[in-house]
């Protein structure tokens, strides 16, 4: 499968569109950059916030929430972002992200 990521809409495949917060569609596509590792909830911390030092456990809910998120906007496209505690998130297949 083919998403092709602007301006917060996410067309999959060329066809059906989502919209995505900008920090969504960040998440996407590292988790597509990622496949098939587990991305960790620090990397992903410092993908959306590169120029801070985040407090990665004041984080950790505010990024749980939004991977839920995008697993609720993705679903319907049968893209599936799976969880390993201790691990991170990832991606259940490889996609290629067109930006």
């Amino acid at each position: 499968p083919t998403l092709i990521v602007a301006d917060g809409i996410v067309r999959f495949d060329h066809e059906r569109e989502i919209h995505l917060s900008h920090s969504e569609a960040a998440v996407l596509e590292r988790l597509a950059q990622g496949v098939p590792h587990y991305v960790s909830v620090n990397q992903l911390a410092d993908t959306l916030w590169p120029a801070q030092k985040p407090d990665y456990e004041s984080i950790h809910s505010q990024l749980t929430k939004l991977v839920h998120n995008l697993h609720l906007k993705l679903d319907p496209f049968g893209v599936l972002i799976e969880h390993k505690h201790g691990f991170g998130y990832r991606l259940a297949q490889p996609l290629e992200v067109e930006t």
